[in-house]
């Protein structure tokens, strides 16, 4: 195989992986990981372990949304639960939290 030859097929490989990161968005970063260990060497290992750290990096970022998400979630459950028993009603409730009447009724009854 001549240089030439190597370095197309490296540049080709760098677009396969970068393909299957973006287009197939794939989650499994550990399984990403084990796959290029067992499979690439030299500079693709190197690129695709850079890929690898996109893939944590994207997980914890998703991991911090997922918390973000699930405090507001958790404060507006607080929120709703301290107008119930304030006696407010369920519009000004629902309206202040945004939270369905169904998660509003199941709250009440909670409280009871």
């Amino acid at each position: 195989m001549t240089f030439v030859d190597q370095q197309q097929g490296e540049s080709y490989c760098k677009i396969v992986l970068n393909y299957i990161i973006n287009v197939l968005n794939i989650d499994d970063g550990k399984l990403f990981v084990q796959k290029v260990q067992e499979h690439l060497t030299g500079n693709l290992r190197g690129e695709a372990m850079t890929l690898a750290q996109w893939f944590e990096q994207n997980g914890i970022e998703k991991g911090i949304e997922k918390g973000i998400e699930k405090g507001i979630e958790k404060e507006k459950n607080t929120i709703a639960q301290r107008l119930l028993s304030e006696g407010c009603d369920f519009a000004l409730i629902i309206k202040a939290t945004e939270l369905p009447l169904e998660a509003l009724i199941a709250l009440k009854e909670k409280l009871h």
